[in-house]
């Protein structure tokens, strides 16, 4: 699917490994494919162009870069889509700053959430909310401390 390697960051396109591709009717490379692609539409190789900008700038996590960036496309006249991309960036340009600045995800919390669902999911309902409690703590390794402990009581035997 060529139109996928457009979506593609232009460093990770493979230069060096050919192989025959049915729509050239020879051995190619992504990256002849892709400068194929772009040589069709000065518009699309500009857009092109723009978004592997901003792309790397988000992927190397360089806040400087990004904003010269966007002060550099604010000069150029840009497709309507990709000018609405960089208003909606510029626009949350403050989030922006902070997910490159910090490492901070919601991912774990997500995945603890979707874990959840799964062993409510496959528990077809439990019989009370405390086994379904300690279901989670067990499955996610959490101690599990019960709320009204059972005292042990030892009772004699008689002979």
């Amino acid at each position: 699917m060529q139109w996928k390697l457009i979506l593609k960051n232009a460093d990770h396109l493979n230069f060096s490994s050919y192989y025959y591709h049915r729509l050239y009717h020879e051995q190619t490379t992504e990256q002849r494919m892709v400068d194929y692609l772009l040589s069709l539409s000065p518009k699309l190789q500009e857009a092109y162009q723009v978004m592997n900008d901003l792309k790397f700038a988000i992927e190397t996590r360089d806040y400087s870069y990004l904003l010269a960036t966007l002060q550099e496309l604010k000069k150029v006249r840009l497709n309507k889509k990709v000018r609405n991309t960089i208003n909606t960036m510029e626009r949350f340009l403050p989030y922006v700053e902070n997910a490159l600045i910090y490492r901070v995800s919601n991912g774990p919390t997500e995945g603890m959430n979707n874990k959840i669902k799964l062993i409510k999911r496959t528990g077809y309902g439990y019989a009370s909310f405390r086994n379904f409690r300690v279901r989670i703590l067990l499955q996610f390794k959490l101690i599990f401390k019960p709320s009204n402990p059972l005292t042990a009581t030892f009772q004699p035997v008689v002979a």
